[in-house]
């Protein structure tokens, strides 16, 4: 059976997750992406804004909560969110500038 989703119909299901609130399904669906694809920069550049966003949403249900129940979502959880965000923004980079290098020297 032919796959007829694109490689941005499969970008947008993980982006409509991600603004509807779903991060950890947006974070597996993109890695469920990159296991298939590891060499494609644009999916670790979307998990990466995922974990951003999701590091982002963290630190907002922190504030809204009492100092009692603010251990729900520690600023550690936020902090690791935003460096897995860094982590896939820099594999990206590597991705995209070793993509680029190959193409100079052909």
């Amino acid at each position: 059976m032919r796959n007829w989703m694109t490689k941005y119909s499969r970008i947008d299901i993980g982006l409509n997750l991600m603004d509807s609130g779903k991060h950890e399904d947006a974070i597996k669906h993109f890695t469920e992406l990159i296991e298939l694809h590891p060499d494609d920069d644009e999916l670790y550049f979307w998990r990466g804004q995922v974990y951003r966003s999701a590091g982002k949403a963290l630190q907002q249900v922190s504030k809204c909560y009492s100092s009692e129940r603010a251990e729900i979502h520690t600023p550690d959880e936020s902090k690791a969110f935003f460096q897995k965000s860094i982590e896939d923004y820099e594999k990206a980079l590597e991705i995209h500038c070793w993509d680029n290098k190959g193409d100079q020297q052909q």
